[in-house]
């Protein structure tokens, strides 16, 4: 791996759109309307297990990422190690830098709602698209695509539905938001990177 402005630039990208996505799921908790599909199921294990959602997401991911290890490695990289070690614990702080809102309007919920659903997606985009490796939850859906063959909103799609039904189960957050990540994110996350990061990425010359 070369430590050139290539890899400083996917770099960023990787760091910032870890703490993208951590705040468009730090806005979904407070619109109070449910989450991403993904955060209602760690939301629900951690409350079960009496962990903060960072530590437990932490965990969590490092076992998913060892699973796609000895699968398909060549989908984590350095990247995927920021988003085990630092997603929880930005979500964790953005919740707490946001504590002193309260939103109980239903229209100013949905607003920031569906506010933060296209801030969250955008973080996945930038951080995938900088090619330094995916989160575990995401090489996921990649590892589908992979195993069947099939298009990647499909597989995002079921792993999305999968997960809501988890978090369903353990007693997470679950809402309109959560239905809507489920059927959702993978048609922006794809929106995503076919109009702003992957042409930003060109632009800069790190692709």
């Amino acid at each position: 791996m070369k430590f050139d402005k290539v890899f400083f630039v996917r770099f960023l990208f990787a760091f910032f759109g870890d703490a993208i996505l951590a705040l468009g799921a730090a806005l979904l908790i407070k619109a109070n309307l449910g989450v991403d599909t993904f955060t209602a199921e760690n939301l629900g294990s951690s409350a079960h297990l009496n962990m903060s959602l960072g530590l437990w997401q932490m965990l969590f991911s490092i076992v998913v990422g060892l699973v796609i290890f000895f699968l398909k490695r060549d989908l984590l990289g350095v990247g995927s190690i920021i988003n085990i070690l630092f997603t929880g614990y930005f979500i964790d702080f953005f919740v707490f830098v946001l504590r002193g809102i309260e939103i109980d309007i239903i229209v100013w919920q949905i607003a920031l709602m569906l506010a933060a659903l296209l801030i969250y997606s955008l973080g996945i985009s930038l951080y995938s698209t900088a090619g330094l490796g995916a989160g575990p939850y995401d090489a996921l859906a990649m590892l589908i695509e992979h195993f069947t063959q099939w298009k990647f909103i499909h597989c995002r799609i079921l792993l999305d539905s999968s997960f809501l039904v988890l978090g369903l189960i353990l007693g997470g957050p679950i809402g309109i938001a959560t239905i809507l990540a489920a059927f959702l994110l993978g048609p922006m996350i794809n929106f995503y990177n076919k109009t702003i990061t992957d042409p930003a990425l060109r632009k800069l010359g790190a692709k």
